[in-house]
Formats: C-alpha cells, structure tokens, sequence
C-alpha cells in the first residue's frame, strides 16, 4: 500500500459496500487499519472477514497481532491457534507470535515449544531463534540463550538492535 493506508482504505470500503461479501477485501482493510494503528478496528475488519471465510489463515494470524497489540494475549493465542489449524505459508508466523503472547503471559514452557515448533517449520527463522533467546535468559539459561542468539545473528539478525 506505500504508506497511502488512508486512501486504501476509502478504496476498501467502496469495494465493500458493492461486495459486503469479499472477504479478502474485509482483510486488507483490517490489515490498512493494523498499520494505521487502529487495532481495534482492524480486529473488527478481521472478524468480518473470518465471518465471510473462516479458513483464511492470513485473517487469523492478523487478528491475533492485533489482539496482542491491545493486549488481549490469551485471545491472541486462540487466533494463532486457528492460523496454525490451517497449516498454510503463515505457519511459521503463526508459531513465532504465539509464541510472543505465551512469553508475555509466562507461559514461558508453552513458549518454548513455540518457538521450537516455528524451528521445526524453518530452521533458519531467525525471529524464532531471537525469541527462543529471549525466554531462555529469562528462565535463566543463560548459555542456551546465547547459542540461540548467535544463531539469529548468524541468520542476519541485528540482535543487538532489536
């Protein structure tokens, strides 16, 4: 969309008012809103979308992004949960956020298998190694964490910058 969200979205919603029914039109505009920062209402637009099609993976991982960015971690998990049901090109996403959400809840067990579950899909995911590191230092090890660290700065991860 080249930064041009607000325009995108005038065009989304005039496509949605001659097709109320396009659900990947409701996902682009939740998308638009998402980097509008406007959580709230991309989460609407994705639910609309899911209502529309309820096996778009894309709409799923969507939603639980924005369900984290409001802080609505367990509700996150549910959606990452349902993009992973779907098994599709989203699956490593999908692993690594839910993931995110489970660290953010102290989940950092079910967190763990997250992330080895995100490896499992693409060893060379270098957010999932980053976030691997993360929980692992913060359950105190710290050795582990850093052979996880040093794999995604090996994978070209600036992880000192993130």
């Amino acid at each position: 969309m080249l930064g041009r969200n607000d325009e995108a979205l005038k065009a989304y919603d005039k496509a949605i008012s001659i097709d109320p029914n396009d659900a990947d039109t409701c996902l682009r505009k939740g998308l638009a809103l998402f980097d509008l920062i406007r959580p709230d209402e991309a989460i609407e637009a994705y639910d609309k979308a899911l209502g529309l099609k309820p096996d778009l993976a894309l709409a799923w991982l969507s939603k639980g992004s924005a369900l984290m960015a409001v802080s609505r971690y367990q509700e996150a998990i549910g959606a990452f949960d349902r993009a992973i049901q779907h098994n599709t090109d989203h699956l490593e996403a999908a692993w690594v956020n839910k993931g995110a959400a489970l660290r953010l809840l102290k989940r950092y067990r079910e967190s763990l298998d997250a992330f080895a579950e995100a490896l499992k899909v693409n060893r060379r995911s270098a957010q999932a190694w980053y976030n691997l590191g993360g929980v692992l230092h913060i359950i105190g090890r710290v050795e582990d964490a850093e052979r996880a660290f040093d794999n995604a700065r090996r994978l070209g991860l600036d992880v000192d910058a993130v």
